[in-house]
């Protein structure tokens, strides 16, 4: 009696499925080089706005991260969950699914900042600067928000 094995995809899954349990994920914020950037002419970095307007490190605190995630938690949640079955069904791979998770969060991130983030400008503030839209100046900051998908 011969045995023969046909394998209609089982193996690859089984693969895919390992390699999503391999630690490899997503980053999404002011990464490397961008957090190191001068922030207009006073000696503050890119990282610096990002950390005060964070945090509110003596400032108002305008959370353009976390607050976006405990907003978004849901959408996250779901397609997340829409890219671990792309990448079981073998239309993705792992690292190009993380790559569409953090695209569509810093986009999602940057409509957020455009939109305003409360509390207001101070009336001084936006005389200085010439808007009313917080966390906006030149648009540097918001810029230099990026994703990168970090390997195991």
């Amino acid at each position: 009696m011969t045995v023969r094995v046909k394998d209609s995809g089982a193996r690859r899954v089984l693969r895919d499925a390992k390699a999503l349990q391999s630690g490899a994920h997503v980053i999404v914020g002011i990464i490397g080089e961008d957090a190191d950037k001068p922030e207009g002419d006073k000696g503050v970095t890119v990282g610096d706005v990002a950390a005060w307007a964070e945090f509110g490190l003596g400032q108002p605190r305008r959370s353009w991260l976390r607050d976006w995630i405990d907003a978004a938690d849901p959408e996250i949640r779901r397609r997340t969950s829409a890219e671990i079955a792309a990448v079981l069904a073998g239309t993705r791979t792992r690292d190009q699914a993380l790559a569409r998770l953090g695209v569509w969060a810093v986009g999602e991130i940057q409509k957020r900042i455009a939109a305003g983030i409360a509390p207001e400008n101070a009336p001084s503030t936006i005389a200085r600067k010439g808007s009313s839209t917080p966390l906006i100046d030149k648009g540097q900051f918001r810029g230099s928000i990026t994703s990168k998908v970090v390997p195991k």
